[in-house]
């Protein structure tokens, strides 16, 4: 920092109250640190010469302490310095405004290739910090994506596989009884209605609301299975359940708490000849 004022001073000492019209040809604004030499006196160094203070010079000058000086170099051997301000902290926080711009500006235009590569690679460095967070937050984001896209591709096989494990017992219970006569309407007086299909669809519109055009019949029981995976819809003419005849939709209580329901979905039922019903899985 002392350089940098050195530099200022040098060029612009009119910004602490000195003009060309004070400094004789033999007098030049430095910047001076005084150390106690060997023989016990304050002084400094310029030029390979001792700077010693000049006895017009109020200020008290101790070891250690810099100071901008007015400096008579008319002499060959030693210099004398008058003092200007001392370079101390409250110098520095007293600076105006303009007195830093024109430190500044004078630093800059001094020092412009030196610099210029120190800011280069500073914001060089800045730009690659900032490309390398945002690649790892995408790569991190990549991942957990692919993660969570694994999990749904894993959920969907798993329910694949029960969903044809389910078709395929069904499917074995159908062929058993395709060369069997029809089994017996069960006791109570089961309602079957004409011919009836082998697959249906059934619409699960709300968490305890169930829709078919496979729905024909006015009244059904449901049973659920052991499990409560497995439910059962047969029609019969005491059953419990009312089947609405205009847009056939039947509601079970308590559906929504056996099977949770994220939304409408089409299911795919299949009639059990020997259960007299449809046999969906919830």
């Amino acid at each position: 920092m002392a350089r940098q004022i050195k530099d200022f001073l040098g060029d612009f000492g009119k910004h602490f109250g000195i003009e060309e019209h004070d400094l004789s040809p033999f007098t030049k604004v430095r910047i001076l640190h005084f150390r106690l030499d060997a023989k016990g006196n304050i002084s400094a160094s310029l030029n390979g010469r001792p700077v010693f203070k000049d006895r017009s010079s109020e200020d008290d000058i101790k070891d250690g302490e810099t100071w901008v000086c007015k400096v008579d170099m008319s002499r060959d051997s030693y210099y004398f310095a008058s003092t200007i301000v001392k370079l101390d902290a409250q110098f520095y926080f007293e600076l105006s405004r303009d007195q830093m711009d024109a430190i500044a500006d004078n630093v800059w235009e001094r020092h412009r290739d030196m610099i210029n590569p120190l800011m280069e690679d500073r914001y060089r460095a800045a730009i690659a910090a900032k490309i390398e967070k945002a690649v790892r937050d995408a790569e991190l984001e990549s991942d957990e994506r692919i993660e969570e896209l694994e999990k749904t591709v894993a959920d969907f096989e798993r329910k694949d596989a029960e969903n044809r494990h389910i078709i395929a017992s069904l499917q074995q219970k159908l062929e058993r009884c395709e060369g069997s006569p029809p089994p017996a309407p069960p006791s109570g007086g089961l309602f079957m209605p004409g011919p009836v299909q082998s697959t249906i669809v059934i619409h699960r519109s709300g968490p305890d609301e169930l829709s078919s055009e496979g729905f024909t019949s006015h009244r059904y029981f449901a049973h659920f299975s052991a499990d409560q995976k497995i439910l059962l819809i047969r029609p019969h003419d005491e059953g419990n359940i009312i089947c609405d005849v205009e847009d056939r939709t039947i509601r079970l209580g308590g559906l929504g708490k056996i099977s949770y329901f994220d939304g409408p979905e089409n299911v795919f039922a299949e009639y059990a000849p020997q259960y007299g019903g449809f046999l969906m899985r919830i």
